[in-house]
């Protein structure tokens, strides 16, 4: 993050799109929190289901609404690399999965993916949402705020 871009949030605070992401980057790390509380118990299962559930709807929102709007204002090698990191995160979840319902032991698989997905919301809060930012004037932000809680709710599976 450039000063001019740390000078802009201690002043100003982050946009509405930074604060949203942030918001969602802490509910999946409260999610995997819960699954981490319980690696040996029933609760598991369903622990990681909503673990990756709420990745998997934070990866399409991303990719639709911010990932596709940052494209048309500029390219970029860290979308590109966001999207490789995306691809290997569903893959390690998918890894952690079938050590679930195999019922063996997945704390190697889940401290992978831990990691990965630990530095995959580093690049995006140290790099692409605060350039991104810089970059987008408010009416494209508040455009992607609003596109990305559509998919999100477009993606939410009513049961």
């Amino acid at each position: 993050m450039g000063v001019f871009q740390k000078l802009k949030v201690i002043f100003f605070g982050p946009s509405p799109l930074i604060k949203l992401m942030l918001k969602e980057h802490g509910a999946i790390n409260l999610l995997l929190n819960d699954l981490k509380k319980d690696l040996r118990s029933e609760i598991a299962s369903e622990n990681f289901r909503k673990l990756q559930e709420k990745v998997s709807q934070h990866m399409h929102g991303e990719e639709k609404a911010i990932f596709i709007m940052y494209k048309k204002n500029k390219i970029s090698k860290v979308v590109t690399t966001l999207l490789k990191q995306h691809t290997a995160l569903l893959d390690l979840a998918d890894s952690v999965e079938s050590r679930i319902k195999s019922k063996k032991n997945f704390s190697k698989e889940l401290k992978e993916f831990e990691q990965a997905h630990a530095a995959h919301i580093e690049l995006e809060e140290r790099d692409f949402y605060y350039k991104m930012d810089s970059v987008l004037d408010e009416y494209e932000k508040e455009k992607i705020v609003k596109a990305y809680n559509t998919y999100i709710l477009g993606s939410i599976h009513l049961a």
